[in-house]
C-alpha cells in the first residue's frame, strides 16, 4: 500500500520557547486549571509537525505531564500557549 498524504496545510513550526519558561507556563496551567495547546519537537518522516496537544495537565513528575491520557515528556516540548 502506497502512503498517500492528505490535501491538508502542513502545520508550521511555533517559536522554541525555553526550559525555564515551559515550566512556567506548565506551573501556571496547572495551579489555575487552564486549558493548554502544546507543540512538540517532533515531526514525522516528511519533516512536518504533528497536530498540537491540547487539553488540560491532569497529572505530572519529575519527567513530564500527563495530558489527555498522554504522557509529554519536558523534553519533548517546544511550545506551550493557552486556548
Amino acid at each position: 500500500m502506497q502512503y498517500i498524504r492528505s490535501k491538508q496545510y502542513p502545520i508550521l513550526p511555533k517559536f522554541t520557547m525555553s526550559y525555564d519558561t515551559i515550566c512556567e507556563l506548565l506551573f501556571r496551567a496547572t495551579s489555575q486549571n487552564l486549558k493548554i495547546s502544546i507543540q512538540l519537537e517532533a515531526v514525522d518522516r516528511d519533516g512536518y509537525y504533528q497536530p498540537d496537544i491540547m487539553g488540560y495537565i491532569y497529572a505530572w513528575d519529575n519527567l513530564g505531564i500527563y495530558i489527555n491520557q498522554e504522557k509529554v515528556h519536558f523534553d519533548e516540548i517546544r511550545h506551550v500557549e493557552f486556548i
